[in-house]
């Protein structure tokens, strides 16, 4: 079966590195964007997206950060405009020569998108 493949497809943010405050930056921006959306304060913006977090979660299993933000009635293309105004992610990455050298094998056998 997995002689088959012919690409791989990575999900950017912790697929390919893990990093808690760039996590937390993530958060607390999809939290201000639903406060705007909602006409909301940030409190209660990150409040209601736990909250659909936990209901998403106990009925599918849903508990990425995106599907809350959708199910408050955050859109795709507005969370990530507004992730891409206003996260920096080099403020947080450094060079990890592991991942350079996972990504140059894997690009030998796959052909690889982001």
């Amino acid at each position: 079966m997995f002689s088959e493949l012919k690409s791989l497809v990575f999900d950017l943010d912790g697929t390919l590195y893990v990093n808690k405050d760039l996590g937390r930056e993530i958060h607390f921006c999809g939290c201000r964007y639903i406060g705007d959306l909602k006409g909301i304060c940030i409190t209660e913006a990150c409040d209601l997206i736990k909250a659909t977090k936990k209901r998403l979660s106990a009925e599918s299993d849903l508990t990425a950060p995106e599907p809350c933000l959708y199910g408050t009635g955050g859109r795709p293309s507005g969370v990530h405009r507004r992730f891409s105004e206003e996260i920096r992610p080099e403020r947080f990455l450094s060079r990890d020569e592991r991942v350079i050298r996972l990504l140059q094998s894997l690009g030998s056998r796959f052909e690889l998108s982001i």
